[in-house]
């Protein structure tokens, strides 16, 4: 049951995660533009229109937007308060 529990409350930690890089990010305008700059350039060399989905190997390719969003999972960690060793 505790197991469940724990998959169930993978929506409050997603929620919390985006929560936190988004809150981030809008206080730090120079990083805003760098992801910005990284998608542009991947969606041109791609071929891609705005407003099309991305690959995931394309994605992969986003190292500037995988780093913000591991630095804002670093300083503001979604799972701290679901955390109990006695589920894992």
């Amino acid at each position: 049951m505790e197991r469940q529990r724990a998959v169930s409350q993978t929506n409050v930690t997603t929620s919390s995660a985006l929560t936190g890089f988004f809150w981030l990010l809008s206080s730090r305008p120079r990083v805003q533009l760098a992801i910005l700059k990284e998608l542009e350039t991947i969606r041109i060399r791609n071929g891609k229109s705005i407003g099309d989905t991305y690959s995931f190997d394309e994605l992969r390719d986003m190292h500037y937007l995988h780093a913000a969003i591991s630095e804002a999972m670093r300083l503001y960690p979604p799972v701290p308060a679901l955390a109990d060793p006695e589920i894992f």
